[in-house]
């Protein structure tokens, strides 16, 4: 996530390119919540920095939700198609009725082509699912999802130390071998490095109104910095073909 990603983000663009730079990828991701502001401003840093740009965005889905979250999906582009049913999904999703930010899956049903969907993290709607008690309705959703997004579904593992995360992971895998559906190995970006996560925290306290004594609010975690290649292989070197 950059810095558009409002009050979740300390990442401006030019940093997360910089860092790409810095650790030698050829290739970066951008997919902010909600919202596709920083898009062009992402792909024209990477082209001065002969880094590919991998256009994105995670949008809320108002299908599912737990106590406080709304589940979200996050997509990537495939191709121009797929950049143009982003940009109207993304817009669809700042525009509803009910005032919340989001859409319902079968918003997608008529714009998933050259998107690749990938589900996972905290706010993954099978994990969400699960904690309400409702694991018989999981295996509908993710027929669902792959009647819409076909071989363009992925699964994505994070692991950033969460306990709601790793309590779901076995389930999460075993899902993706059950359906046939690839896994992918993510992290999940919000500040630069380890000795970051106080900055940020503060951050989120601005975001929440709130101080960073108060015991009622959300938290930063200190594993969403930037990790290198090798930090990510040695994370998932139990299961090395996910990376």
């Amino acid at each position: 996530l950059s810095s558009y990603s409002l009050l979740e983000s300390a990442l401006k663009i030019k940093n997360i390119v910089n860092l790409a730079k810095q650790n030698k990828m050829p290739a970066i991701a951008l997919t902010d919540n909600s919202n596709m502001f920083g898009s062009f401003e992402f792909a024209l840093e990477c082209s001065n920095n002969s880094i590919q740009p991998i256009i994105g965005s995670s949008i809320n889905i108002l299908d599912i939700n737990y106590k406080n979250k709304i589940s979200q999906l996050s997509f990537l582009v495939q191709n121009e198609i797929g950049y143009q049913n982003l940009l109207h999904m993304s817009s669809l999703s700042q525009t509803s009725e009910n005032n919340l930010v989001g859409v319902y899956l079968n918003d997608f049903e008529n714009y998933s082509e050259g998107l690749f969907c990938f589900i996972g993290g905290v706010f993954n709607p099978l994990l969400l699912l699960h904690l309400k008690n409702k694991d018989e309705k999981i295996n509908d959703f993710i027929k669902l999802l792959i009647k819409i997004f076909k071989k363009n579904l992925l699964f994505e593992l994070q692991r950033i130390e969460d306990i709601q995360i790793e309590g779901f992971e076995k389930k999460f895998i075993l899902l993706a071998e059950n359906f046939n559906i690839p896994l992918i190995g993510s992290n999940n970006v919000k500040f630069e490095e380890k000795d970051d996560f106080n900055s940020h925290d503060a951050l989120l306290c601005i975001a929440q109104k709130t101080t960073i004594n108060s015991s009622q609010r959300i938290t930063s975690n200190p594993n969403i910095y930037f990790k290198n290649s090798l930090e990510m292989i040695e994370l998932f070197e139990d299961i090395p073909e996910i990376v």
